[in-house]
């Protein structure tokens, strides 16, 4: 079980704290302690084990003040226009067709799951092949059937040819 720092009641509350520092960090605060770590979830933890994150729990009037604050800047930012908003991941012009499935052979081919396309035919012509051989011919079939029946007929009722 996790040990708490005091004044934190609970996991939950403890990983919203050390989420929100880590992403102040992440923006580019300045660690308020020293740590051996260097990713800033690591460092934020060992800000508020070390009880130097300060918290308290929002009333409901800041909650719904915030919330206002947060529509009105999003509103803003669409009436702006499309190239206001930022993005999260940086993106850049989709590529063509063609370069994602020449990506797709190449990413296939390094992991080994591709096979050439002379090898990929020969594959699909023997697998042809094979199905043709193993295909049973239903006329041929139908024609021993039929010679078999006439034999086993003419055996039976014409004692006399033996």
């Amino acid at each position: 079980m996790i040990e708490l720092p005091e004044g934190i009641d609970s996991v939950f509350r403890y990983i919203v704290i050390t989420a929100l520092r880590s992403e102040q960090l992440i923006q580019g605060a300045r660690p308020r302690i020293e740590s051996r770590h260097v990713k800033p979830t690591l460092i934020a933890k060992d800000e508020v084990d070390a009880g130097l994150v300060q918290w308290r729990v929002l009333t409901p009037e800041e909650v719904e003040e915030r919330r206002r604050a947060v529509a009105e800047e999003l509103r803003g930012e669409m009436e702006a226009g499309p190239g206001t908003v930022r993005d999260v991941l940086p993106t850049g012009p989709e590529p063509e067709e063609d370069s994602r499935e020449d990506e797709l052979a190449r990413l296939q081919k390094l992991f080994g799951m591709a096979l050439a396309e002379e090898e990929r035919k020969a594959a699909a012509e023997a697998e042809a092949g094979a199905a043709a051989e193993a295909a049973p011919d239903l006329d041929a079939i139908s024609l021993d059937d039929a010679a078999s029946e006439e034999e086993a007929a003419a055996d039976d009722g014409d004692p006399d040819e033996e």
